[in-house]
C-alpha cells in the first residue's frame, strides 16, 4: 500500500505463527503456547511507539491505574492472581455481571480490540498516523504457520477490504 502520505513496507506484512510446548514432551494443542513472529524491525518500532514511549510518558504522568500490573517495577504476578479472586468474589456477592481481561498490549498487538487501543493511544498521546500504520499492517497482515514439518505455504488473513 502506496500512497502520497505513507508507505507500507511489504515485508513487514508477513507473520509466522510457530506453537512451542508449555511443557517439555507434551504435543497436545491444548498444552501449546502460540507465539506471532514478525519482522524484527517492525516490531522494535511497535515496542518504540508503546513500550519506550507511549507507557513511559503515562508512567511518568501518572495516568496508568494501581490495577494495571504489566512490566511495572515494584508489582508483582501474586497481585494479580489475588486480585483478580476478589474481583470475581466481588460479582459474586454482589450478584452481578461482570467481565475480566488479561490484555498483553506490549507484547500481543495482533490480539487486542483495534478499534478500542486506537482510541486508547490516541488519549495517551500516541500519533494517529503512527497508530494507523501500525495496526493497517496487522490487520491485512498474511500469517503462516510453522510446524515439524515446515512452514505452511498456504496462509490465512491478508488484504482484505474488511479485516476479521
Amino acid at each position: 500500500m502506496t500512497s502520497k502520505s505513507r508507505i507500507r513496507l511489504t515485508k513487514w506484512a508477513k507473520g509466522l505463527t510457530v506453537m512451542l510446548e508449555k511443557i517439555e514432551g507434551n504435543i497436545k494443542v491444548s498444552k501449546l503456547r502460540e507465539i506471532l513472529l514478525m519482522e524484527a524491525d517492525f516490531n522494535q518500532m511497535n515496542k518504540l511507539l508503546f513500550e519506550h514511549r507511549m507507557i513511559k510518558q503515562s508512567e511518568k504522568e501518572k495516568r496508568i491505574p494501581d490495577e494495571a500490573y504489566g512490566s511495572r517495577a515494584s508489582l508483582n504476578t501474586i497481585l494479580v492472581a489475588v486480585n483478580r479472586r476478589l474481583v470475581i468474589d466481588i460479582f459474586k456477592q454482589k450478584r452481578t455481571y461482570g467481565a475480566i481481561a488479561g490484555v498483553d498490549a506490549v507484547q500481543c498487538y495482533h490480539r487486542i480490540v483495534h478499534s478500542l487501543s486506537i482510541l486508547l493511544c490516541q488519549k495517551e498521546g500516541a500519533p494517529m498516523s503512527s497508530l494507523l500504520m501500525m495496526f493497517g499492517i496487522i490487520q491485512r497482515m498474511t500469517y503462516y504457520i510453522r510446524t515439524t514439518f515446515g512452514d505452511s505455504k498456504g496462509f490465512y488473513g491478508g488484504n482484505k477490504d474488511i479485516p476479521f
